[in-house]
């Protein structure tokens, strides 16, 4: 309830008996902002340079990370809304964190565009570069290869990925992403493509 008394004050409302049909709404908006839209459009948006804006997208994002476990539909619809604002006003390095975790909610069962979520997916990789959000690469590879790029590609692929993620959130000191990369890369490598754990025993 805090985090959503703060977000009204910043201007972005969520009600907080938000439901399905809400969710499905929010995606709809951001499905229609970003429809005929290649990469290389989204990407030539110019920078978010507003401070008012820039404070609100930072506070997006550490809300999405209390809202998960307590509400998974506010969970999404900040997801939503953190996107919205990064086509509306302007890209942020948060923004690169924001497309990923949009192409993973895209592949849940009651949405499940797949085309489009990978296509958030290579969004947000090609978003690490271009804004400098380098201190987002471990959130990008953790949703791009834990959940979206086996839509489309050899899950053994993923392998390398998630290893690589897992040396940026070290590099970070972000011991939950650092945690949550082992643990996909383990599955992936043992149960995805029938590997041993050597890699990760040099780790």
């Amino acid at each position: 309830e805090t985090c959503l008394s703060v977000l009204k004050k910043l201007g972005e409302e969520i009600a907080p008996n938000a439901d399905i049909k809400s969710l499905l709404a929010e995606a709809s908006c951001v499905k229609q902002m970003i429809r005929n839209s290649s990469i290389d459009d989204m990407l030539d948006l110019p920078k978010l340079k507003d401070s008012h804006k820039i404070a609100k997208i930072s506070f997006l994002s550490t809300a999405i990370r209390c809202s998960f476990e307590m509400n998974q539909v506010i969970f999404a619809i900040i997801i939503c809304r953190m996107v919205k604002l990064s086509l509306q006003h302007g890209l942020h390095s948060i923004s690169a964190d924001a497309f990923s975790l949009y192409g993973a909610l895209l592949t849940c069962p009651i949405i499940s565009d797949f085309d489009e979520s990978y296509e958030m997916g290579r969004l947000a990789l090609r978003a690490i570069d271009t804004l400098d959000a380098f201190m987002m690469k471990q959130q990008v590879f953790l949703f791009f290869y834990g959940s979206i790029a086996h839509c489309k590609d050899p899950l053994q692929a993923s392998a390398p990925k998630l290893l690589e993620g897992y040396e940026a959130a070290f590099a970070l000191g972000d011991m939950e992403s650092v945690t949550a990369h082992l643990q996909l890369y383990a599955g992936v490598a043992v149960w995805g493509c029938g590997e041993k754990l050597t890699k990760a025993e040099e780790i």
